[in-house]
């Protein structure tokens, strides 16, 4: 299974693609100094272009006493989320977007 990791930031976005099956690191990279996150994420996709991508990973800024682990995205974990958006959006601008799972 190939996974793409995300670490978007207020200013950059790192990726990298992991094969899970062994751990290495099949590519990756940074955009810098970002100031549209819609922008740089359409440069990571395409980036990926001839890669496989089987499941996405992305960094939280913070889980709190909440997310301590990495969980799959659900309704639930979107509303929490979306319930301190207001006050993650302070630091990372741009960084708190929730999306209805696919």
């Amino acid at each position: 299974m190939h996974i793409l990791v995300i670490n978007s930031g207020s200013s950059s976005v790192k990726y990298q693609l992991i094969d899970a099956d062994d751990g290495s690191r099949l590519t990756h990279g940074t955009v810098e100094e970002v100031t549209d996150h819609g922008q740089a994420l359409e440069s990571v996709v395409a980036h990926m272009e001839g890669f496989r991508v089987d499941a996405i990973g992305h960094r939280v800024v913070h889980g709190g006493d909440r997310f301590s682990e990495p969980v799959l995205i659900d309704d639930e974990v979107i509303a929490t989320v979306d319930s301190v958006a207001e006050a993650l959006e302070a630091l990372v601008p741009g960084g708190v977007v929730t999306e209805e799972p696919a």
